[in-house]
């Protein structure tokens, strides 16, 4: 059994880090303007990461006023 039976041709890695390439950078400018560690763009490598960070940064209001 090869890995190009269950569908990882050899574009599959590119396309990952071309993917996670495009989704860091703008996490990477983005989270210190709401408070938020750069280093912690590298979450949006994998989706649920990149979901997260979503909702972080949606409700980062809400979470500052609660402590006011």
């Amino acid at each position: 059994m090869s890995i190009f039976q269950y569908g990882m041709g050899s574009i599959s890695f590119p396309m990952f880090l071309l993917l996670g390439v495009i989704l860091v950078i703008p996490f990477w400018r983005i989270l210190p303007r709401f408070g938020l560690p750069s280093w912690a763009a590298a979450a949006a490598i994998i989706p649920l990461g990149a979901v997260v960070l979503l909702w972080l940064i949606a409700v980062k209001d809400f979470i500052e006023k609660g402590r006011q």
